[in-house]
């Protein structure tokens, strides 16, 4: 992100030009390369010196190899604190996690609520979780584990109040029209309400400073809270067809001084009051809601003003002293579980398979077969059901990536 770059000198910038050894440093864990990791990034370099590493990067190695190189890292780079990316599936598991030697580990999640029974288990070998959501931060406080809600695209240098601009736009609406929010968006039009749609494929919008100056042209921002579960074979327990999210739409909106409604969402709840944050559960209430506000100018004014003076709270340049203050209070955890001996069959068999794909995705011989052997002779802690299907899957994997890799080479 450039432009942010230039707007101010971080903390870890300037202890780069005084050269301060005494800056903590942060290790980043991250799947794969995210547009939005640019605020993660950007976000903790205002107090710390960050380092990251992409995992899609290092998939032509094995898991060994990976968890050596970043062990490495850390001793040579004199790393304190590691933060693994969790939620969607990949290598980075309780055992991954586990083979890491840090003072400090910490999961940070985007979608909790979608992976929470995942996320509850790979936490097991952290000292502390970072989320999205400031539900699933209660959550796993309530479960003993010292949480921090961490808002993700909050840089007040990208979403910022814009001075004497044109207010154009009625009513906003960014990000994807899905079936959930079709009918919604079409509702409010038939109602004679001027809305505007956006998506992340609009080059108007595409990069995030881009976002902010539409956002700041709107007299208020409608947001959806309502999402499905992308996955339900991973889980035993009884799972919902949808969840009601809470979304960064909320807190970038109110950092450009625009007003917000929103698609009512028990998280809402723990960050806002009734009057901070408007919200709605049906198309007739979200529409009524609209009228009036939009009707009513003195009303919208207040409102903005009130909404925004609330999200200043989660500008980086303001939200990095709780970050500080939680990161200091953070206790190393004696009571993590050490071992995955216990943990349900479903639980390594997904990691299994992932450890396979990413490596017969890639294409290389190599890391494909390393990962195989290790997966064979070196697996550890698990059940007889385990140590009898894993092997054997590794087994059907290799010859069919064999067969693959055969047909490849014939056709050169």
């Amino acid at each position: 992100m450039q432009e942010n770059k230039n707007a101010y000198k971080t903390i870890s910038e300037v202890a780069k030009e005084i050269d301060l050894p005494d800056l903590e440093t942060i290790l980043i864990i991250f799947k794969q390369p995210r547009w939005v990791h640019e605020f993660v990034t950007s976000k903790f370099s205002l107090n710390y010196k960050v380092e990251y590493i992409y995992i899609s990067n290092l998939i032509k190695k094995n898991n060994k190899e990976i968890i050596k190189l970043i062990n490495t890292t850390i001793e040579n780079k004199k790393i304190s604190i590691a933060l693994f990316e969790g939620d969607h599936v990949s290598i980075i598991n309780f055992d991954f996690i586990n083979s890491i030697k840090v003072k400090k580990k910490g999961l940070f999640l985007w979608d909790d609520f979608m992976y929470h029974e995942i996320n509850e288990i790979t936490a097991k070998a952290c000292d502390f979780i970072l989320s999205a959501c400031p539900y699933s931060s209660l959550k796993f406080k309530k479960k003993g584990h010292q949480s921090l809600f961490l808002p993700m695209e909050s840089d007040g240098n990208v979403f910022k109040k814009y001075e004497n601009i044109q207010k154009k736009n009625d009513v906003l609406f960014f990000g994807s029209a899905n079936r959930h929010r079709r009918p919604y968006i079409n509702y409010i039009r038939d109602n004679g309400i001027n809305i505007k749609h956006v998506s992340r494929e609009n080059p108007a919008t595409r990069s995030p400073h881009g976002l902010a100056k539409v956002i700041n042209e709107s007299k208020i921002v409608i947001n959806f809270s309502k999402a499905e579960f992308l996955k339900r074979v991973y889980f035993g327990s009884k799972k919902y067809k949808n969840y009601y999210q809470f979304k960064g739409r909320i807190y970038q909106t109110g950092l450009c001084g625009t007003a917000c409604i929103t698609e009512y969402s028990p998280a809402h709840d723990l960050i806002f009051k009734d009057d901070e944050l408007i919200s709605f559960k049906t198309k007739e209430e979200c529409v009524k809601i609209l009228k009036k506000i939009l009707n009513d100018s003195k009303t919208l004014e207040n409102y903005s003003k009130k909404f925004h003076q609330k999200c200043l709270e989660f500008d980086d340049k303001n939200y990095i002293k709780k970050i500080i203050q939680f990161f200091e209070s953070i206790k190393f955890n004696s009571s993590n579980v050490k071992t995955s001996k216990y943990f349900p069959f479903w639980y390594k068999w997904i990691f299994i398979k992932q450890r396979l794909w990413l490596r017969y995705r890639s294409g290389n011989f190599t890391s494909f077969f390393k990962e195989v052997f290790d997966i064979i002779f070196l697996s550890k802690n698990n059940s007889f059901l385990g140590y009898l299907l894993f092997p054997l899957y590794s087994l059907f994997y290799s010859l069919i990536f064999l067969i693959r890799w055969s047909l490849k080479k014939l056709k050169f």
